[in-house]
């Protein structure tokens, strides 16, 4: 269950920590300090206080406030850069060499989603890596970039320590942002897709990386990493380009081979695409109000009825019928029965 935010925002939840090395950055940039926190409402003294914690609609006032006087652009990225291991309250991770990289990335999230509670974080794996995705948990308005750009600093900053072969995707395409944020980071940056996130590989991969954060030596992989890497690949790019031809382009390999690591993997990539396409399909059916020519035109179709005969086939039904009875709670058991 998703609490309003106005049942949480006022209340003390995030450390003080937080406040205090953005305001050691905003002085180091010049910016009047003393201003910053009075304007935010945060009293001098919760500054000085080790177990003190700020509410998120002060934090928040506090990135506005800092973000309009800034006089250097994506100032949450800069922030987020100064956010590493100890500044999460993390020294018991010091001894990173004697953690597992996958359990260290999944235990760091389950505690930053508890720590610093403004966007939740998805961990997806992918091969011998993750995808580590940024949600809104409620409407951000104008301070969206900021907390993207700091959670993303952050998570650059502490996946160093894992790997040295990380990638950003934004949904963002202002290529002033993209340049500044690559020269912050230190790390490619991509625009223009389905979400914001960092793809970290735990092995530095050899060889070309695509614009979807795929490239390596056809000898270093194996099946279940091709397949990792495909889903991956059909998941942000579930329309026209979600081809047999254009994934394997990207991996550098042909499609001959391409099928061939897939059918080691007991996948196709028409299975694939179909699991993701619905998947997909039944989201948009769901929870917006696209019409379903739109919805084909997304999932990469030349018209509503080839469509809507591939959703028959996943499903049995048309895809009228489906909206139908998701939108009525009491017939939705009975249809998630059939398409089990």
């Amino acid at each position: 269950m998703r609490l309003s935010p106005s049942l949480i925002n006022d209340v003390p939840l995030v450390p003080v920590v937080y406040v205090r090395i953005l305001i050691r950055l905003t002085s180091q940039l010049g910016m009047n300090t003393a201003r910053l926190l009075s304007e935010s409402g945060i009293h001098d003294a919760l500054m000085s206080d080790p177990e003190g914690h700020v509410s998120i609609n002060q934090l928040l006032s506090l990135f506005r406030i800092a973000e309009q006087n800034s006089p250097v652009p994506c100032l949450g990225a800069r922030y987020g850069m100064q956010l590493d291991l100890s500044a999460h309250g993390l020294l018991a991770y010091s001894m990173i060499a004697q953690q597992r990289a996958d359990d260290l990335t999944r235990r760091l999230i389950q505690f930053l989603r508890i720590r610093v509670p403004l966007m939740e974080i998805e961990l997806v794996p992918l091969g011998e890596g993750a995808v580590i995705r940024l949600h809104q948990r409620w409407p951000l308005d104008e301070m969206e970039n900021f907390l993207v750009d700091t959670y993303l600093g952050s998570m650059c900053r502490i996946s160093a320590t894992l790997s040295k072969n990380a990638l950003i995707q934004l949904q963002s395409t202002d290529g002033d942002r993209i340049r500044d944020l690559s020269e912050i980071f230190g790390s490619v940056v991509e625009g223009g897709h389905s979400s914001d996130q960092l793809v970290v590989r735990q092995c530095q991969m050899q060889g070309a990386t695509s614009t979807d954060g795929l490239g390596s030596s056809d000898a270093e992989w194996n099946a279940d990493h091709v397949v990792a890497l495909i889903r991956h690949y059909i998941h942000c790019h579930p329309g026209r380009y979600c081809t047999l031809e254009y994934a394997a382009e990207k991996l550098g390999l042909t499609p001959r081979t391409l099928t061939r690591y897939l059918a080691a993997g007991g996948e196709s990539f028409s299975q694939l695409r179909n699991q993701a396409r619905l998947k997909f399909a039944m989201h948009y059916l769901r929870d917006t109000d696209f019409s379903i020519a739109d919805i084909a035109e997304k999932l990469g179709y030349s018209d509503q009825a080839s469509f809507t005969k591939a959703f028959r086939g996943w499903t049995g039904h048309s895809p009228g019928r489906v909206r139908k009875e998701q939108r009525q709670p009491e017939q939705r058991l009975s249809l998630t029965a059939r398409l089990a």
